[in-house]
């Protein structure tokens, strides 16, 4: 990790570094609409994601399960009923 760590310095790359932030802070200068919008379009994504991420954990996740224990249901009352 710290070889990483000190090969990205080295390069100029990664956070904390002065060329880097140097960099960031040029390109905020060059276009500061662009990275407005830019963090509002991710933060537009991010929530799309978070939204669907809780309906499959919250909703689909459960539903799975319990169609899952009706299956297991009937393949058992099918399977007895044949004995």
């Amino acid at each position: 990790m710290q070889k990483q760590r000190a090969s990205a310095a080295s390069l100029g790359h990664g956070a904390g570094t002065a060329r880097g932030s140097r960099e960031l802070q040029e390109e905020g200068d060059r276009d500061p609409q662009g990275s407005k919008e830019l963090r509002k379009n991710l933060r537009v994504e991010s929530d799309a994601l978070q939204f669907w991420t809780k309906v499959r954990q919250y909703r689909a996740d459960p539903a799975l399960v319990v169609l899952l224990g009706i299956g297991l249901a009937v393949a058992r009352r099918r399977k007895a009923v044949t004995k």
